[in-house]
């Protein structure tokens, strides 16, 4: 029998050990630094860890299934829970999924379990952590939000608005007395206060490269199998997390080479290299078009992605 919610969160809260072959049915997300199942019926978003025996057939069949990037499809699988620690990646999510079979994956889901529902990009869980969202509102203007702590920082064209916490029965919500900004999840209401309120919608895929530049990066690459993404900080420094996010390294950014001729630049900080070439890349993952293509020698691996500047 499937795994319904009730019986997956007792075996989360009480720690009641693994779950060995319990069959799940879930929205599924494939993506750079986004590989989450949210069961159906659940709020709660599960990082997924899929075996190489399964993970070609996998994501050949979400590719062909979806339009966008980090859209959900529906699955149903045969898995096992990790009570294991997580880390990297997976540390910001709910707990982790072992995949040991792959039943079916379709755009269609019964009841509870809807592909028109989003799945929930992993919140910070401190109070004074900063969260970036990118919000899609129904007037198609795009409005990236920054939440820290009591405040709501929302950048638009016309100029930033600082917003703060003001108590809310569900979600949170923020004020100046002439705007107005309502989170509950991923999604929101923003507009003038007194007025009625746009529906807008958080794009995940976005949002992460959106909190990378408030995050002080000047340019940002990603790969995939292993996914890896690197960051270049304004000018002080290279960091390059690979591996899922198991493996992290720190290097100060050295002078670079630069071949004009070639659209060609190189840092060389030792045992980590990266060369960003000015040659356009499609990622084989999303499909997704971006204008330098990357790679990065590290720990004898040769990583290739695609990467943009950030301002």
């Amino acid at each position: 029998m499937k795994l319904t919610t009730g019986l997956l969160g007792v075996l989360l809260l009480t720690g009641a050990g693994t779950l060995a072959g319990a069959e799940m049915c879930g929205l599924l997300v494939f993506g750079h630094e986004v590989r989450s199942l949210q069961p159906c019926g659940d709020t709660r978003v599960f990082w997924v860890q899929v075996p190489d025996t399964l993970r070609e057939r996998l994501e050949t069949d979400y590719r062909r299934l979806t339009t966008r990037p980090y859209e959900a499809v529906y699955v149903e699988i045969e898995g096992k829970f990790n009570e294991d620690p997580a880390s990297g990646f997976a540390a910001d999510y709910d707990g982790t999924i072992e995949v040991r079979e792959v039943r079916s994956v379709s755009r269609q889901a019964n009841g509870e379990c809807s592909t028109g529902q989003p799945v929930p990009f992993p919140e910070a869980s401190a109070a004074d952590e900063a969260i970036t969202y990118v919000f899609l509102c129904d007037d198609q203007a795009a409005y990236t939000v920054r939440t820290r702590g009591g405040s709501a920082w929302v950048f638009r064209p016309q100029g930033t608005l600082q917003l703060q916490a003001v108590p809310e029965r569900k979600g949170a919500r923020y004020t100046d007395g002439a705007f107005e900004l309502r989170i509950d999840g991923q999604q929101a209401q923003f507009g003038e206060s007194g007025s009625e309120l746009q529906r807008c919608q958080n794009d995940r895929r976005r949002a992460i490269w959106e909190k990378a530049k408030l995050d002080g990066a000047d340019f940002r690459a990603v790969g995939n199998e292993p996914g890896w993404n690197l960051e270049i900080q304004k000018g002080s420094r290279i960091v390059l997390v690979a591996d899922y996010g198991a493996s992290r390294v720190e290097r100060p950014l050295p002078e670079p080479t630069v071949d004009r001729d070639a659209r060609t630049t190189r840092w060389d900080a030792g045992e980590l290299v990266v060369e960003v070439m000015g040659r356009p890349c499609r990622d084989t993952m999303s499909d997704e078009s971006f204008e330098a293509t990357v790679v990065v020698t590290w720990g004898g691996q040769t990583l290739r992605g695609c990467g943009r500047a950030l301002h």
